[in-house]
């Protein structure tokens, strides 16, 4: 042990006065980082210098990171060690120390997480622009789901703001060249408009519309927005309606409670869901 201390010993002495210039050295010093809720552990420190241990080369750019928040400002530090071995690598032949200055100035901290987020928010994005290309449409905007998706209609470059879940739930096409695939609001109607509705009753056919208009979104939502129908063509569950599939073009006919089971374009398949 004698021997080891005195192989260490011009490393201890760097160490104090070169990294440290004499001034008094603390160990496993806690930083706080309020602003990015960060803590970080020192191995070595003093009120100007951080000094960061590693068993490895001590690569300052792995590092770089946890460096910042344990720098706060202070000038900081990395103690690499390479360690050597005999051709076998059975017998340790000797340890070699590094010690590195590495710059990491306030105002030029790399934030991972910001950059993780940042390309899996760009990773959506792309995934959107594949699923909704079919449907002639393409994303001009989006930040994470969250945030309503600003789309535009390749056919008529009208442009709008969607919610990915309505997306989900079949909301693919251009509501300007599709009125069926608007959104509708879901705010309880007013005092007023419920009383109108009361006084007024619904004739056969605006309830039949009511009915088509029903109709034709749950074939939207089972479909994912791949198979729309005509509200003009609904005239009752046990009739015939006329279907077309927004993937390959497909027009077909079939009742219309046997297309709400079964959803999906018998040429292509598509219906199922992305």
């Amino acid at each position: 042990m004698a021997k080891i201390r005195e192989q260490i010993e011009p490393l201890i002495t760097y160490i104090k006065q070169d990294v440290f210039h004499g001034c008094k050295i603390m160990s496993q010093e806690l930083v706080v980082n309020n602003e990015r809720g960060v803590l970080a552990l020192c191995d070595l420190s003093s009120e100007s210098a951080v000094l960061e241990i590693k068993t490895n080369n001590g690569d300052p750019e792995r590092y770089k990171e946890q460096l910042f928040y344990e720098a706060a400002g202070r000038r900081c530090y990395i103690l690499g060690m390479n360690w050597n071995y005999d051709k076998k690598r059975v017998k340790l032949k000797s340890v070699d120390f590094c010690i590195f200055e590495v710059d990491v100035r306030i105002g030029e901290k790399p934030d991972k997480r910001a950059l993780a987020a940042a390309k899996r928010v760009e990773k959506a994005k792309e995934m959107w622009q594949e699923r909704l290309k079919p449907f002639g449409v393409e994303v001009k905007e989006y930040n994470g789901e969250k945030s309503p998706l600003v789309a535009r209609c390749t056919n008529c470059g009208h442009e709008w703001s969607i919610r990915c879940n309505h997306l989900r739930n079949g909301k693919t096409r251009c509501p300007k060249c599709y009125p069926e695939m608007a959104v509708k609001g879901r705010g309880r109607p007013r005092q007023n408009d419920v009383e109108a509705i009361k006084k007024k009753p619904m004739t056969p056919e605006e309830r039949l519309a009511r009915r088509a208009a029903r109709y034709a979104e749950k074939i939207s939502e089972r479909s994912n927005g791949r198979i729309l129908v005509k509200i003009k063509d609904y005239s009752g569950s046990k009739e015939s309606v006329r279907a077309e599939c927004l993937v390959c073009g497909n027009v077909w006919e079939s009742r219309a409670d046997r297309l709400l089971l079964k959803c999906e374009c018998p040429d292509c398949g598509s219906g199922i869901g992305f």
